[in-house]
């Protein structure tokens, strides 16, 4: 019986997919995606089955960057639910204190307000000496004005640190 008040989390959906076997190594469109990770976001928009995923992790693992992944679907229309997968696949590549404090942050909702844990979350990615890039895998799943809004204000307002 679980007894603990921790969120339970599919630890799947938070980490980054290992390659597939012979896979063909996409130089031109690496380049171009390593060069547009510089804003405050980057969008692949492909038809379904077209390598979006396979892109994605083949460019995480190659970049050697902190890149948190969280691999969406229809169940993560929920704001909580959205949120606290967020939080918990960044803590996957924070350093110690800061994915501790990450986990608390996610354990702390639905108490805290989107607004509230927005802004702690910023203000703990505002704290780190390296950047970290969070993929969000399939967000075509994602319908609700709530959790497009929350990517916004985070869009707008990230720490120049966390890019």
């Amino acid at each position: 019986m679980i007894t603990r008040t921790d969120a339970i989390i599919l630890k799947t959906k938070i980490t980054l997919p290992f390659p597939k076997d012979g896979l063909v190594e996409r130089e031109r469109l690496l380049q171009s995606l390593s060069g547009g990770v510089h804003g405050r976001l980057t969008l692949i928009y492909a038809p379904a089955g077209s390598g979006k995923t396979t892109l994605l992790t083949q460019w995480a693992r190659s970049e050697g960057v902190n890149c948190a992944w969280l691999a969406l679907d229809g169940r993560d229309n929920d704001p909580v639910r959205f949120w606290r997968y967020a939080a918990f696949a960044l803590a996957e590549v924070l350093p110690v204190p800061a994915a501790q404090r990450m986990l608390e942050l996610a354990n702390a909702l639905p108490s805290l307000s989107a607004d509230a844990f927005l802004d702690a979350l910023m203000n703990e990615l505002y704290g780190l000496s390296e950047p970290v890039k969070l993929v969000l895998d399939d967000y075509h799943w994602i319908e609700d004005d709530r959790i497009h809004n929350g990517l916004s204000y985070l869009i707008d307002y990230i720490p120049p640190t966390s890019m």
